[in-house]
């Protein structure tokens, strides 16, 4: 402040005088308020009205609002504050709707709230957004943003116009009628056309919902009728309009857009037949859920195929028809009963004569292969169908039939193990080429009778296989030589007869079994020499050189390969060196049972559960990498099998067969267990039963035999012209007023298919009185004659 008062004139010496102390309490210095700043000038809000603070923006639907606050002059004193966001109501409408709105920083690790601090110390620009909940298409929403500063307070009026949705529309496909089958996975189809109708488009996301009708009608079955019933094409490829995400289908994930008028095809799953309605629908990104226009109403009815109601309507009629026709066949049924029981017997003796152990060179018995199974399950119809003299009577020709075809393939295993016997008499012992060359030729004999059919083209080539195998039989004939010489060329030639670049290509680790196989290779007699030789001994030393060589590569890869090396090498005798072999890999199995390498495993048939009667084959495998199961087959071991299986009580059955693998049938149904053991020159090898899982109630060797509907009574009955037309006039007249005044839109039910059958079977039971009048037998008609 400046000091008041005149001035004074200059006094003599120059000096000026003192201030008197009363001049000086008349000037006091005055204290004042600096004026408070206004929010106002100090900040604006881009695009904000100066005049009025409004501001009005077009809000993108599930989209922020970017907001720029700029500090064009920090005001003074306050270097902080808020920004602070209140719900939106919507105009117009009552009562209005409330719009939460937040504000986002756009840090990335900011949480939307709404209110959020902001620095007012220097001038800049202050970027943040509004996130709003659950704004309305096509709406005008009012709210207040406020700025605050201590005491200072300041606000803008914020108008927020929502953007339109467009409507997407789809035209109507009236009622749809399907006739379908109830073995048949598709009902039918329909198509149907989605179109812009407010041209709004492009629409994303094209999706589909489906609301059930919300009354059933009267005609309608217990609805399966879901959104999963339907699946949509276009150009068959599916099109995924009913899942997003996770549950989209591999081939359906591409997303649906709509930018012209687009027509699918709806294929609808297996439905019953009845009556189902309910409502399609459409919605896009851009499209607001509940548009009247993109609602497709169905209604669907469904009914079965009109020749299916015409079937039960002919078993009726044949059903009241035959009703009084019961003829017992007992003398057919006590002559086919016999033929069977012989037919078992021989059967019997055949799994006896086969199952008896030799030494030396054995090939599979019978007894375990599938022909001999397939046996046993005609065998075992055949007592089942010979049982009853009603299903001699209806099935003669069938029960014939399989009798013959029982008698063909029994009469051709027996065939089959005369001539196995034959050969192993010991004139192929200790030559392993004409082991191995008789074994082939068994093994093919033996495909042939393991074929669901044997008949007179497999019988001759069976006679063909047998006739090349007893060529084996006698060793004192020419034919047995010239065999023997071939079947010795043929394992030189062979492919698993390595030369030297196969064992120079052996890794350097295997240091004897590489040197050994060179000295063996060295040794080997070449074609011209076998085909010269023409002596046994001759060419029994060329097979067991060749077998040498061939045993030594087999096991190449083994740990025991140079123990075999070092044995040879000393030389000891062949059938010493495959003793050493299989004692080595039986200790090997050993290690591989004990820790869970060997399991058995059912093979699964067409269905799930095995069925009776049908051929079931279990395997021993390993579920182990690099263990080669297929190495067991080459061990003289034997695989004795337990099997616990119905029908009275658990019957224990033992069988014991020479491969890997055991074929059963199970006449009767229930719970079956299967265990297997190695066994080999008296010690024994156990397989460990594999044990279910929580949640488990079947494993791969213990399972559940269901029953099979095949093996039921089918009855077949022969008649006379005269009773073919009685038959036919009945099924007329029940198929013309039953199918004029039951089959409606909904045929399908239980209740309709036994009404039709009734009423089938009453018209067959008039129409058996009509025929009796023309009929010289006992009541009930003419009785046919079985011969």
């Amino acid at each position: 402040m400046a000091a008041t008062g005149a001035s004074q004139s200059p006094q003599a010496g120059g000096a000026s005088p003192a201030p008197s102390a009363s001049a000086a309490s008349a000037t006091p210095t005055v204290a004042t308020t600096p004026p408070k700043p206004v929010l106002k000038l100090s900040v604006t809000l881009v695009g904000a009205n100066d005049s009025n603070d409004a501001l009005s923006l077009a809000a993108p639907l599930g989209a922020p609002v970017s907001l720029i606050l700029v500090v064009k002059e920090p005001p003074a004193g306050h270097p902080r504050g808020g920004l602070r966001i209140f719900p939106f109501l919507s105009q117009g409408e009552q009562p209005a709707a409330i719009a939460t709105a937040k504000i986002h920083t756009g840090e990335s690790n900011a949480t939307a709230t709404e209110s959020t601090p902001v620095t007012l110390d220097k001038p800049g620009q202050i970027a943040f957004s509004l996130e709003f909940d659950r704004l309305r298409p096509g709406k005008t929403y009012k709210g207040q943003l406020f700025l605050t500063s201590a005491d200072l307070l300041h606000h803008w009026d914020i108008t927020l116009t929502t953007e339109g949705r467009g409507t997407v529309a789809v035209d109507p496909v009236g009622t749809l009628k399907f006739v379908t089958l109830p073995w048949k996975t598709e009902t039918g189809s329909f198509s149907f056309t989605l179109y812009d109708k407010s041209e709004g488009g492009p629409y994303h996301h094209v999706r589909v919902r489906f609301e059930p009708s919300p009354s059933a009608n009267s005609k309608a079955l217990t609805s399966n009728f879901v959104l999963d019933t339907l699946s949509f094409w276009e150009n068959d490829k599916r099109i995924d309009l009913a899942r997003r995400g996770a549950n989209a289908q591999r081939a359906t994930d591409e997303a649906v857009t709509l930018t012209k008028a687009r027509t699918f095809t709806t294929r609808v799953e297996s439905l019953s037949p009845g009556e189902y309605s309910g409502m399609l629908h459409f919605a896009a990104d851009e499209t607001s859920d509940d548009a009247a226009d993109a609602r497709l109403p169905l209604l669907i009815q469904v009914r079965d195929v009109w020749w299916l109601p015409v079937v039960v309507i002919l078993i009726g009629s044949v059903f009241g028809w035959f009703s009084s026709k019961y003829v017992v066949g007992a003398g057919k049924a006590r002559d086919l009963s016999r033929q069977v029981k012989e037919l078992r017997a021989r059967a019997d003796s055949l799994a006896h004569r086969s199952s008896i152990p030799r030494g030396g060179w054995e090939f599979p018995s019978e007894a375990v292969s599938l022909g001999f199974a397939r046996l046993g399950i005609t065998l075992n119809r055949l007592a089942k169908l010979t049982a009853s003299a009603v299903e001699v009577l209806f099935r003669a020709d069938e029960i014939e039939q399989l009798r013959q075809g029982a008698d063909l393939r029994l009469g051709a295993l027996e065939s089959l193990r005369d001539t196995r016997l034959l050969v192993q008499s010991g004139s192929a012992d200790g030559r392993p080429a004409a082991e191995l060359a008789i074994t082939h030729l068994l093994r093919s004999a033996t495909d042939l009778l393991d074929q669901p059919t044997f008949g007179a083209t497999e019988q001759a080539n069976l006679t063909k296989l047998l006739d090349a195998v007893k060529t084996w039989a006698d060793d004192r004939f020419a034919p047995f030589v010239d065999a023997y010489q071939q079947a010795i060329l043929a394992r030189r030639r062979g492919n698993d007869c390595p030369d030297q670049q196969d064992i120079d290509s052996l890794d350097e680790k295997l240091l004897l079994i590489r040197t050994q196989l060179k000295d063996l290779v060295k040794l080997l007699p070449d074609e011209p020499t076998i085909k010269g030789q023409t002596a046994l001994t001759d060419l029994g030393a060329s097979d067991k050189k060749v077998a040498r060589t061939l045993l030594l590569w087999r096991e190449r890869n083994q740990p025991w390969s140079d123990a075999l090396a070092g044995a040879d090498k000393a030389g000891e005798m062949l059938d010493k060196l495959f003793q050493l072999v299989d004692a080595k890999f039986w200790e090997a199995l050993k290690i591989a049972a004990n820790n869970g390498e060997l399991v058995l495993d059912r093979k699964f048939t067409s269905q799930e559960k095995p069925r009776t009667y049908e051929v079931v084959e279990i395997d021993l495998k390993s579920d182990t990498p690099g263990f080669e199961v297929q190495r067991l087959r080459d061990h003289p071991m034997r695989v004795r099998w337990r099997i616990e299986s119905p029908p009275r009580g658990a019957a224990v059955r033992t069988t014991e067969t020479d491969g890997l693998t055991l074929v059963q049938y199970f006449p009767s149904a229930g719970n079956v267990t299967v265990s297997a053991t190695l066994c080999w020159e008296g010690q024994k090898i156990p397989i460990p039963i594999e044990t279910p899982q929580p949640g488990q109630t079947e494993t791969r060797n213990s399972f559940e035999v269901v029953a099979n509907p095949e093996y039921g009574k089918r009855w077949r009955f022969i008649t006379e012209w005269t009773q073919y037309a009685a038959i036919a006039v009945a099924a007329l007249f029940a198929i013309v007023t039953a199918m004029g005044t039951q089959y409606d839109s909904t045929f399908g039910t239980m209740t309709q298919y036994l009404t039709m059958f009734v009423w089938a079977a009453g018209a067959g039971t008039g129409g058996n009185l009509f025929s009796q009048l023309g009929a010289s037998s006992a009541p009930g008609g003419a009785a046919a004659t079985l011969k």
